[in-house]
């Protein structure tokens, strides 16, 4: 199949992946990252355990206001908390560092509770 033959719905979502896949990269180096800046692997474990408790009632009640959203706005809801999460990461420097990456990993949490709009946009 040609990129052409593509119907234009289905070419725009693949160049949206193609555009916002860099950002999955983080995932994998966030925690090297912090091992070669000093971190230690148990601080780097307390990190990522308290941040998955309190995303608890955080991804709770984004959840609830998302189940009557449009699936097109979660998607950019995903890409905004994403980017978010990006700015955060990019000022953990200094005495400041864990609770920048406190937060912007707290925020990355809370936009991948909503990846599974993903398939159900495909879907459509």
């Amino acid at each position: 199949m040609k990129w052409k033959e593509i119907p234009q719905p289905a070419r725009r979502y693949m160049i949206y992946h193609m555009l916002v896949s860099p950002g999955l990269f983080v995932w994998a180096a966030l925690p090297a990252y912090m091992l070669i800046t000093g971190f230690s692997p148990l601080e780097i474990g307390i990190l990522f355990s308290t941040i998955n408790v309190a995303a608890i009632p955080v991804i709770y009640l984004i959840g609830r206001y998302f189940n009557s959203v449009p699936i097109k706005k979660g998607l950019i809801a995903i890409d905004f908390i994403d980017g978010v999460s990006m700015v955060l990461y990019s000022f953990a420097k200094g005495a400041f560092a864990p609770l920048f990456l406190f937060l912007g990993r707290l925020i990355e949490k809370v936009s991948t509770m909503m990846y599974h709009l993903y398939p159900a946009y495909e879907q459509i």
